[in-house]
């Protein structure tokens, strides 16, 4: 598909808003963490408490402690749970936004590289000469091949082929050589694996695993909230409840 302006403008355009939902994103789970760190901080000094006054707190209301231990031991588990999936939703987030910011970025700012065409033989002397000029902006004097027999064209157009040629490998080499520095950096720099830089460069199919357990950690991370919420809430209802029927009674 042809590239347009209109491209690289929705282009930028999903990347700034991604960014700013990826910052409404981070708040929100900030206020997520703070009610998951005080609930999972309540339910493990009522665990402790719990634990050492269990004949105390029964006395003052019957299976307290069973409550206490069942409900708040289910706060704690599904909060580390929840924070455990919300690291790795994260994690996973962060690299397919780098990765999509990377692509647009190199969309919107390509670089200019010089790559040859393929010519056969229709194509002619003139035409060979027309793709100096234009694939590596060097104009060579042009001979005029009207006044000259069949053999002398072919071997001018043999010759303009091979000078044609010569540029694009050199111009592949000094590429393939730019290539190999970029690689090095990011191995010697960065700490990549061969492996993974070859990646990068060879491998442009998106990974729709990672994408696949990014969402599924989201949704799980959120499930893993309201779950830890609600053991907490029930608990404190329960225990209410039981203590509205014994002062009743």
């Amino acid at each position: 598909m042809e590239r347009t302006d209109f491209q690289g403008w929705i282009l930028g355009l999903i990347k700034k808003t991604l960014s700013e939902n990826r910052q409404y994103f981070y708040k929100i789970t900030d206020q997520a963490d703070k009610i998951i760190v005080w609930l999972v901080g309540f339910s493990v000094t009522s665990i402790a408490l719990t634990i050492s006054h269990s004949e105390e707190l029964n006395l003052f209301l019957k299976n307290l402690s069973n409550y206490v231990l069942i409900f708040g031991s289910l706060t704690v588990i599904l909060g580390v749970l929840y924070r455990i999936f919300v690291f790795i939703a994260q994690s996973l987030e962060l690299r397919i936004l780098l990765e999509f910011e990377t692509y647009v970025e190199g969309y919107n700012s390509p670089p200019i590289i010089h790559v040859g065409r393929d010519i056969n033989d229709s194509n002619t002397y003139d035409e060979i000469v027309d793709f100096i000029k234009t694939d590596f902006e060097i104009e060579i004097e042009r001979i005029d091949i009207t006044v000259l027999n069949t053999a002398e064209i072919t071997k001018i157009r043999q010759a303009a082929l091979n000078y044609y040629n010569s540029l694009n490998y050199w111009n592949n080499k000094q590429f393939e050589k730019e290539k190999e520095g970029v690689k090095s950096v990011l191995m010697s720099q960065l700490g990549n694996s061969k492996r993974k830089v070859e990646k990068v460069f060879n491998d442009t199919t998106p990974n729709k695993y990672v994408r696949k357990v990014c969402w599924i950690s989201l949704f799980t991370s959120q499930t893993l909230f309201v779950l830890s919420c609600l053991s907490f809430t029930t608990g404190m209802i329960i225990i209410l409840a039981q203590y509205i029927i014994k002062i009743s009674g």
